[in-house]
């Protein structure tokens, strides 16, 4: 593996470990964001199933942009 290899290979992981460390900081958050902002358990719960649907879509549109586009594209 040459060196832009491994430098793009880090910059991935780089992205991922903040996509999921972003992702556990949202679940942590969800009951100080229901009690600062007054939610039912309806709404708190309605957001967190639109986190959730998010993330889903977003996977489904990167799929397809891949298959469109390339991987190098779609990065892009």
């Amino acid at each position: 593996m040459n060196p832009a290899d491994r430098q793009a290979v880090r910059l991935a992981l780089g992205t991922a470990s903040a996509l999921g460390l972003a992702r556990l900081a949202f679940g942590l958050l969800v009951p100080a964001m229901r009690a600062d902002l007054d939610w039912s358990l309806g709404e708190t719960g309605a957001m967190s199933t639109a986190n959730g649907l998010g993330y889903r879509e977003g996977a489904l549109v990167t799929a397809v942009a891949v298959r469109v586009l390339g991987a190098t594209g779609a990065f892009r």
